[in-house]
């Protein structure tokens, strides 16, 4: 298919929306002294066959804070100040619509309550100026003192508890 250079001017001014909208997001956040574009959560599930956690989050997430946290005296992971949090749902995979079918019925955790709970925590820092959860393996909840559960940059490794 052919394109007229008008339309691939079209195409990139609509491109160029979400992210103008989402700059204007950081400044209102900015003035009200929030770090929007810097708090961001991710939840993978760890037994998910269809997309590798070690292929895709864990290695963004390693990728994210190689730059952020090594730049920055490579604190542990996950503190209030941080940007990327990164919740591991042990015993979660892709589909939650599929957990009632034989086989996986009682194997697997829903994913959908922990992503809730992650949306009010964002919600929450928007509105309030709450800190996110620190990064952390979860079972059921996401906690605010993850103990010995709590997902850590050390030494220029991703650190994830069993």
């Amino acid at each position: 298919q052919r394109h007229h250079l008008g339309d691939l001017a079209s195409d990139a001014r609509h491109q160029r929306g979400p992210r103008d909208d989402h700059q204007g997001c950081r400044q209102i956040a900015g003035r009200a002294g929030l770090q929007v574009a810097s708090q961001e959560p991710r939840q993978h599930g760890r037994g998910d066959g269809l997309v590798s956690v070690n292929h895709s989050s864990r290695a963004y997430v390693s990728a994210n804070w190689r730059q952020t946290r090594d730049a920055a005296s490579a604190r542990d992971a996950g503190s209030a100040r941080d940007g990327l949090h990164y919740y591991e749902v042990r015993r979660a995979q892709h589909f939650d619509a599929f957990l009632p079918l034989p086989g996986l019925r009682g194997e697997y955790v829903p994913m959908q309550p922990l992503l809730n709970a992650a949306f009010d925590a964002v919600h929450a820092r928007l509105t309030r100026g709450t800190p996110l959860p620190p990064s952390q393996s979860v079972d059921a909840a996401l906690r605010a003192d993850p103990g010995a559960d709590a997902i850590l940059w050390r030494d220029g490794t991703l650190v994830i508890p069993d």
